[in-house]
């Protein structure tokens, strides 16, 4: 954003976000602001939504993606996401598929889709989501693991997303399993969001309370890239595996799973595939399957059922 400096969104304790939209003591004071390379606010820019913004992410053609808690940009209805343009025009090429929702994260892959995390509600589904992927014109993405709530402790929240040095992604945020493998609030996936099996099989990331009375969950807040495949890890946290730690942890080595698994479902025949609602299963190995989910689509792709341990 060389030519405008950056966006920047926020709210203070005096000034709530979602609640004030105006001026204070003369000065103007919307949730959106570009700032110039000076750093001061441009105040030719008036632009705003009318809720909490949680993501403001550049994306690679230059184009800025605002996603959070709101359902209007300026006057037009944006609900929990919107992209436009560095000086404030909408990108009337995005399409926006959600009827209702928050969106917390927003990562945007080489090709330009879409990754965005939180609790969401799209067009066409009667499911809750809180993992999806778009295609660049914002359209849902039915080749991404697209993670559906399974009304469990489970998937709360999906706070921080980043890309790891093999194409896969490093999935951290509030939650307890993810798809119906125990997860502790940090997941490594390859590229499509399927898991890696290979790592965080411990009780992950924690947290232990001095005082019972207050209920305070753990969660990941931010993950950053470093180099040689390490990664930084931040969030609400003091325990990781078990071993007590400061909420800011580093870990290093997160490839060789991928490079060297095996497709997801060799060792499964299907028959008959496509289906009109009868088919059966039939596994190949030599024990059965633990920690395992059975995820039922459609022709389109579109998730039907997920079942958690199937007994195979």
């Amino acid at each position: 954003m060389a030519k405008y400096g950056v966006f920047w969104g926020g709210c203070t304790s005096s000034l709530p976000c979602g609640t004030l939209r105006g001026t204070l003591n003369g000065k103007r004071f919307f949730r959106l602001w570009r700032l110039g390379t000076d750093g001061k606010p441009d105040t030719t820019f008036n632009h705003d939504v009318n809720g909490r913004l949680f993501s403001i992410t550049q994306s690679m053609d230059s184009l800025i993606i605002l996603a959070g808690d709101f359902n209007k940009y300026d006057t037009t209805s944006a609900i929990t996401i919107i992209r436009i343009n560095e000086e404030g025009s909408i990108d009337t090429t995005f399409q926006n598929i959600f009827t209702g929702g928050i969106i917390y994260e927003v990562f945007e892959d080489e090709d330009n889709k879409i990754i965005v995390g939180g609790e969401m509600e799209i067009k066409g589904s009667n499911d809750r989501f809180n993992l999806l992927r778009l295609r660049p014109n914002g359209l849902l993405d039915t080749s991404f693991n697209n993670i559906v709530s399974l009304n469990l402790p489970s998937y709360l929240a999906i706070g921080a997303i980043c890309k790891t040095t093999d194409g896969g992604k490093l999935i951290g945020g509030a939650f307890n399993y993810y798809d119906g493998y125990p997860r502790g609030n940090l997941v490594k996936t390859d590229a499509n969001g399927f898991i890696d099996t290979n790592y965080f099989k411990g009780s992950g990331i924690g947290y232990v309370n001095s005082n019972p009375s207050v209920i305070l969950p753990a969660g990941v807040s931010s993950i950053t890239k470093g180099l040689n495949d390490t990664y930084f890890i931040t969030g609400r946290f003091n325990r990781y595996d078990g071993a007590t730690v400061k909420p800011l942890i580093k870990l290093k080595g997160l490839t060789s799973g991928l490079l060297n698994s095996k497709p997801r479902l060799s060792s499964f025949a299907l028959y008959p595939n496509p289906s009109n609602g009868s088919f059966s299963i039939k596994y190949k190995g030599e024990q059965p399957l633990k920690n395992s989910v059975l995820i039922i689509s459609d022709q389109t792709g579109r998730k039907i059922k997920n079942l958690i341990n199937p007994d195979f």
